[in-house]
């Protein structure tokens, strides 16, 4: 697993000696899977110990199977009230006393340790008993330069937040939309479910960031940051999945749309505060450029703010000479010559802008194949056109869309007079939002969990929060 799995300054933090970590959170929460984890980072640097008071060795290994190439059995400890059981190399059990646990320690360099939970520890061995534990633990750090890491379910303050060197805290969080001036719309259709990590505090390690998103897909904790500016160039074509539907180019989001893209319908990405050009690019720009190496014609009318030359330059770098099968909107008050790859979006005429995209449509089709994918951005065309103007663009869009057989995307912004009419308009409805500085995607028309939105140099990923 990469480093990336972890927020940096967790790693920071247990890549100093003699350090305890305390993982807070209510059951359920990804505090095992966290401290698992940090096994499987420092499985090169450390040796882990593991004493679960829940959990047995044979049902840690057969829900966690990568643990097996993380740490050796024997080091896996279930105790209980008779002190602490081990595994042999045999995978034989034997019951020793609970103060054994330092003995094996005194053996390893480096260890890293893990007491999972310090409330089931309190439980099988008695409050008399917790001081002398504590000695223990405390013996270990001092001899062996030991990190020890606590896992808690007492998500108050308590003795161990003052004891710990650092402490986190993991939670299942609700996330609602937005509704107007940044205000939260509490209505069950967007409300959804995510899990956060809080870096409470770490004892000399620079913290950057207080709170971050994170999921539990696959088995394993992975946080995710706030997404980075990368450039895409890296692509392979990929065909169409199936014989009625165009791919998104994102592998991931083909299978949440049910296979593509279908022909003929309409799909509208809303994006909400905190959510820029720049993120909604990470979803459309592999759209473009598969549809434009498969040969196929593509109509844009951009986003306010975002530059057209940029967009033809990052395209032609990739397409090549394809990106002529390319046309992009440009405003104009009155006819005058424009340069390649555009047309005209009249400020002042409905109609004109109608007929001049009648008119691309019809000369991007002798020369590229179909069907023709259209993204339209509404805020360009509503700060032309005006609300209505703009609802009848979009009605008139749609149908002739269905007749041709065309894939329509459009592109709103939360806050946008027109925005709830068009969702109502067309086939399909996803919602972007920023979470801690990630950013993630949700269907509201069809009814999916968040995504996040991970890009490399090569390929776009959506990592469900699980």
């Amino acid at each position: 697993m990469s480093e990336s799995n972890i927020p940096k300054e967790l790693i920071n933090f247990l890549s100093q000696e003699s350090n305890i970590l305390l993982i807070k959170g209510k059951p359920g929460t990804g505090k095992t899977i966290l401290s698992l984890e940090l096994l499987n980072h420092f499985r090169e640097s450390r040796n882990g110990v593991y004493v679960s008071t829940r959990v047995t060795p044979e049902r840690l290994f057969a829900s966690f199977p990568w643990l097996k190439d993380v740490i050796n059995p024997e080091s896996v400890l279930l105790a209980n009230k008779k002190g602490i059981t081990i595994i042999d190399t045999k995978m034989k059990m034997h019951s020793l006393p609970f103060e054994r646990i330092y003995d094996l320690i005194t053996k390893l360099n480096n260890p890293l340790i893990i007491i999972d939970s310090w409330e089931g520890v309190v439980r099988e061995v008695g409050y008399e008993e917790v001081e002398k534990i504590l000695s223990l633990l405390e013996s270990s750090i001092s001899k062996k330069s030991a990190n020890i890491i606590l896992v808690s379910e007492n998500t108050d303050l308590f003795t161990l937040d003052y004891l710990a060197d650092g402490v986190v805290t993991l939670s299942d969080i609700d996330v609602f939309g937005e509704a107007k001036d940044g205000r939260i719309w509490r209505n069950l259709l967007e409300k959804r479910s995510a899990r956060e990590i809080t870096i409470n505090k770490l004892r000399s390690t620079v913290r950057k960031r207080k709170n971050y998103a994170f999921t539990l897909h696959e088995g394993h904790f992975k946080y995710l940051p706030p997404l980075k500016q990368i450039y895409l160039k890296n692509f392979k074509i990929i065909p169409d999945p199936e014989k009625d539907k165009i791919s998104s180019g994102i592998p991931d989001l083909d299978r949440i749309l049910g296979g593509g893209y279908k022909l003929g319908t309409s799909t509208v990405f809303e994006l909400e505060r905190g959510v820029g050009n720049e993120h909604l690019h990470y979803l459309i720009f592999p759209l473009m450029v598969n549809t434009l190496l498969l040969g196929r014609g593509l109509i844009i009318t951009p986003l306010e703010g975002l530059s057209v030359e940029e967009h033809i330059k990052s395209l032609k770098e990739i397409v090549g000479d394809k990106v002529n099968n390319m046309m992009i909107a440009q405003k104009a008050i009155f006819e005058r010559p424009i340069p390649e790859n555009r047309f005209f979006v009249h400020l002042k005429s409905l109609d004109k802008t109608l007929e001049s995209w009648f008119a691309v449509r019809s000369k991007i089709v002798g020369r590229a194949k179909q069907p023709i994918c259209h993204i339209m951005s509404t805020d360009f065309i509503e700060y032309s056109l005006g609300y209505n103007a703009t609802l009848l663009n979009v009605a008139t869009s749609l149908s002739s869309i269905n007749e041709w057989g065309d894939v329509y995307i459009s592109i709103t912004k939360r806050g946008q007079k027109v925005t709830d009419q068009i969702s109502q308009m067309c086939d399909k409805h996803f919602v972007l939002k920023n979470i801690d500085g990630a950013i993630f995607i949700h269907g509201v028309r069809p009814d999916t969990p968040l995504y996040n939105i991970s890009v490399t140099s090569e390929e776009v990923k959506l990592i469900p929060v699980l």
